[in-house]
């Protein structure tokens, strides 16, 4: 047992202690899977019910509890759009990634995505969406049928 690490927990230092574990934390955090993770599980688990719940408990009128509505919605496909668009197809690795990705539940995120942008007419995020998701569906139609 190493006594330095226990009472380097304890410690008032305001430098933060570097481990492996946060070296191997921060090369996740640039990796495409993190990307295409957090882009699809943030629209994927968008949920309307849990949010219609809460708005209809404040005390405002119809058009207030609307406005938030559409408010989360923005703030969760932008919030969503702002990890893909970290993306860089143009990077070996990005690429190499994107043509084995299988993730099914990323092409429905995708589509949600592109139906959103598109009805908020923001069609460079639709180009880029498109984009990426021509990649997926290119390695979906790789993989041998069942």
């Amino acid at each position: 047992m190493n006594l330095d690490k226990i009472f380097s927990m304890f410690s008032d230092a305001t430098e933060a202690t570097k481990t492996k574990y946060t070296e191997n934390i921060e090369s996740f955090h640039n990796h495409p899977a993190f990307y295409l993770g957090i882009f699809h599980k943030l629209i994927n688990r968008e949920d309307d019910i849990t949010l219609q719940i809460i708005v209809q408990n404040l005390n405002v009128d119809e058009e207030t509890q609307e406005n938030i509505k559409e408010m989360s919605t923005f703030l969760t496909f932008t919030q969503a759009f702002s990890y893909l668009s970290a993306l860089n197809i143009h990077h070996p690795e990005h690429l190499e990634y994107l043509l084995t990705y299988t993730n099914p539940e990323f092409e429905k995120a995708a589509l949600r995505a592109l139906d959103y942008f598109e009805s908020t007419e923001e069609y460079e995020k639709c180009s880029f969406i498109k984009e990426v998701l021509d990649y997926t569906i290119f390695s979906l139609n790789k993989l041998p049928s069942k």
